[in-house]
């Protein structure tokens, strides 16, 4: 009777360590399979990061070319009918002293 005892015992141990092998298992390609999708993750986001980079870099160059002095100045005369200013146009304020009291 003791031999079917130490049967079962035995029976129950492999039974329980192919358990863990399989869990461990289980969790090795988990981890593997979590590592991949995190790579392919990090290339997309570093794709989108340059993308927006680039974006930025071309924003940039358009705002300093809307922001250069000929542009402004060509959209002051045109859409907004700026003229070159004339003799006479621009006046002087008169200079204060220390003892002249401001209005």
């Amino acid at each position: 009777m003791k031999r079917k005892k130490n049967r079962g015992k035995g029976l129950a141990i492999s039974l329980t360590a192919a358990v863990v092998v399989v869990l461990i298992l289980l969790f090795y390609i988990w981890h593997q399979v979590e590592s991949i999708r995190l790579g392919y993750d990090v290339n997309r986001l570093e794709a989108q990061l340059q993308a927006l980079q680039e974006e930025i870099a071309a924003l940039e160059a358009e705002k300093a070319e809307l922001l250069s002095p000929e542009n402004v100045e060509m959209i002051a005369r045109k859409k907004l009918g700026f003229t070159q200013i004339r003799d006479g146009q621009i006046v002087e304020p008169a200079p204060q002293g220390r003892g002249t009291k401001r209005p």
